[in-house]
C-alpha cells in the first residue's frame, strides 16, 4: 500500500497513537512475513521435488520483496515520528527560553 504515505508533522497527539498503532500493525505484519519466509525455506528443504522447489522459491521472492516495501515504509515512518519528536523538543526548548529570558528582563527591571 504506497498510497499511505510518510505523516506530516504537526498533527498532534491523534497523529501520533494513529501512527503507533500503524507502526504496530506494520511490525506484526513484518514478523509474519518472516515467518512465511521461514516456513516456505523449511518446505523448500523438505521436498526432493525440482518443480516444488522452484515454486516455493518463487514464492520466497515474491516474501523478500514484499518485506522490503515493508521495511522501507516502517523507517519512513519510524524517521517521521522521529523528526516530530525533536521539532516538539525545540519547540518546548524555544518556550522555556523565552520563558528564561522574560524572568531575566522582569528581574532586571526589578533591580533597576
Amino acid at each position: 500500500g504506497g498510497a499511505a504515505a510518510a505523516p506530516t508533522a504537526g498533527g498532534g497527539a491523534a497523529l501520533a497513537a494513529g501512527d503507533l498503532t500503524e507502526l504496530d500493525a506494520l511490525r506484526k505484519q513484518k514478523r509474519d512475513l518472516v515467518d512465511e519466509i521461514a516456513a516456505l525455506q523449511q518446505q523448500a528443504a523438505a521436498t526432493n521435488s525440482k518443480r516444488k522447489r522452484k515454486a516455493l522459491a518463487k514464492s520466497q521472492a515474491a516474501l523478500e520483496a514484499h518485506l522490503g516495501k515493508l521495511e522501507v515504509h516502517i523507517t519512513q515512518i519510524e524517521a517521521a515520528k522521529e523528526a516530530e519528536r525533536d521539532a516538539l523538543q525545540l519547540w518546548k526548548l524555544g518556550l522555556s527560553e523565552r520563558a528564561r529570558s522574560r524572568v531575566q528582563q522582569r528581574t532586571a527591571a526589578a533591580a533597576a
